[in-house]
């Protein structure tokens, strides 16, 4: 088996709970949600953070 990618992914701007719901979506099926790992995708994170925090609103 393939060791997992870890990547970095600042936090601004991305809203952890989308990140938590739809990192399946961005990174594949077996991705895992911790702090300071995981980038991908980032323009498309903030994007739907920003839309998530506006129907909060």
């Amino acid at each position: 088996m393939a060791d997992p990618n870890t990547y970095f992914l600042p936090g601004y701007g991305i809203s952890r709970s989308v990140i938590q719901s739809e990192i399946r979506y961005f990174c594949g099926p077996d991705a895992i949600v911790r702090p300071f790992t995981h980038k991908q995708q980032i323009q498309d994170l903030k994007i739907a953070s920003k839309v998530f925090e506006e129907r909060q609103a």
